[in-house]
This record gives C-alpha cells, structure tokens and sequence, in this order.
C-alpha cells in the first residue's frame, strides 16, 4: 500500500518556521504577537504526526532521543569547531555543558529540551488516557503550574516540559477525534480565553510564552 503523505502538515510546518523566522527580524509588535504561536505551532504538529509504536517505552523513548540528540550533539560541535577554528572564539566549560545539556549555552537550545521532554512524556500521557486517567493530565499541568511560582527550575525545567507535551498531546488527540469533537473541544477552549480577557482586560502574550503559562498553552 503506497503511503499517504498528508500536505497540510506541510504547510503548517512551514507557517510555523516563518513564523520562527520573523521573530527575529524585529516586526511591529501587532505582527509580533500574531506569531507569538510559533514554536506551538510545531509542538501540536509534532502530536498529529505522532505514530505509535509496538515496542515497550523504554526502547520506543530511548530510540526516539537518540534521533533527537546525537544530530544535535553534531550541530554543536561543528558549531564550536568553526568558532574555534575560523572565528579564534573560545568558549568555557560551564558553556559547553550548558550547550550539550541543552539548558543554555549558545542560547536556542530550549526547543530541543522541549522535543526530548515529549518524547518522554507524550507516551505516558497516551497510556493515562487509556487507562481512564484522563484528568489526571489536567491535575498534573495545575500542580506543576502552581508550585512554579515558589521554585524557578520548575519554570525552567518541569512546567515547560509538562505544558509543551500537554500540546502534543492536543495535536494527537485531534487527529484521533471527529470534525465535532474537534469544534466542541476549541469552543470551550475559546470561552475560556474570553472569560480570562473579561477579567484581565490585555494579555502580553510574549510575557506568558517563557515558560508556557497555562492560559498561552489554552
């Protein structure tokens, strides 16, 4: 059976990598905060083309960060290399830690912390849901979300990793819902923006992005 190659992912990703772009070429700030979705846009993709796997999860999760991680872990040393070599730059060893740990470093690296957070993360979600545990995703999301305001490595680390998968998994469960369902789920998602509109009045949606904050995820 010849495969089906769905375009309309294409062009979502390629919305999402322009968007990426224009952030950086310092547009009016109407257009800046119109893109704002960017990196969410591929978050929710990476989720509708998630393809499951018959293998158990740590071998499943296993193989899919090491996809992740070694071309990466390539990229930064021909990064460094160049610098090194073209460029006389010289970096420290708490820099090149940060880089390869993808904490900080070079800067940039998050989204790659992101990828290898829902790799881990999205499987588990999955199997919560089966299991008819379906809630305790939202309870999960609340804890971390509240904590993060008296621990700052739960911004960093923990709420961005919980959050960004919580998207994921957005993405994958449309793609398994019907038309309706879809509708029905954006509505109420949608009425709750409107209701937190009424009571903030504005949203600085720059301000909410870093780490993900439960509305901008919403």
């Amino acid at each position: 059976m010849e495969n089906y190659r769905n375009y309309n992912y294409d062009i979502l990703r390629c919305i999402a990598l322009l968007s990426i772009i224009l952030a950086h070429v310092s547009p009016p700030n109407f257009i800046f905060q119109l893109r704002n979705f960017d990196v969410v846009l591929i978050v929710f993709i990476s989720g509708v083309v998630y393809n499951e796997s018959n293998h158990g999860y740590l071998k499943q999760t296993f193989s899919r960060i090491l996809r992740l991680v070694i071309p990466v872990w390539v990229f930064f040393s021909l990064y460094y290399l160049t610098c090194y070599f073209m460029l006389d730059k010289i970096f420290t060893l708490k820099q090149y830690i940060l880089t390869y740990t993808m904490i900080s470093g070079i800067g940039f690296v998050w989204i790659f912390r992101v990828f290898i957070s829902i790799a881990i993360l999205l499987p588990i979600f999955i199997n919560m849901e089966r299991r008819g545990n379906f809630y305790i995703i939202f309870i999960l999301i609340l804890i971390t979300n509240v904590i993060s305001g008296y621990f700052h490595i739960f911004d960093k680390i923990i709420v961005e990793a919980v959050n960004y998968t919580f998207v994921s998994y957005l993405g994958y469960k449309v793609k398994k819902s019907g038309f309706k369902t879809s509708i029905r789920n954006f509505s109420i998602l949608i009425f709750i923006v409107f209701l937190y509109l009424i009571i903030k009045k504005d949203i600085d949606l720059q301000i909410l992005k870093y780490p993900p904050d439960f509305i901008y995820i919403i």
